[in-house]
């Protein structure tokens, strides 16, 4: 999702950018992507948008994920902090912070 669903919906988003940028390329082939991911968090308690994406934020930070699907090796590093946006018509807050994740693929 890139909105929230309804006007009254609180809760987490988790946005990705569809296209995946290569950091480095290699002579074999082989190549590394990172992807970056983002959490929007809108609650009408500000301590609660905080809080959900601080959970987020320290469950995954540094995680090393194998997709054995496709023979990949994840890592997951923050890149921002939770950051203030602002608020909406409602008064809600909203907060975000993201994730990169980087993976190698080799051919």
């Amino acid at each position: 999702n890139d909105i929230f669903p309804k006007p009254d919906s609180e809760g987490v988003l988790v946005v990705h950018d569809p296209a995946t940028r290569v950091v480095n390329d290699y002579i074999d082939g082989s190549k590394e992507f990172l992807i970056n991911i983002s959490f929007t968090a809108r609650f009408t308690n500000a301590k609660i948008s905080r809080s959900v994406l601080d959970s987020i934020l320290n469950a995954i930070e540094g995680i090393k994920l194998k997709d054995s699907a496709d023979n990949l090796s994840l890592k997951i590093k923050s890149v921002a902090n939770i950051q203030f946006v602002g608020t909406d018509e409602k008064g809600r807050t909203i907060y975000t912070c993201s994730v990169a994740i980087e993976y190698f693929e080799n051919k």
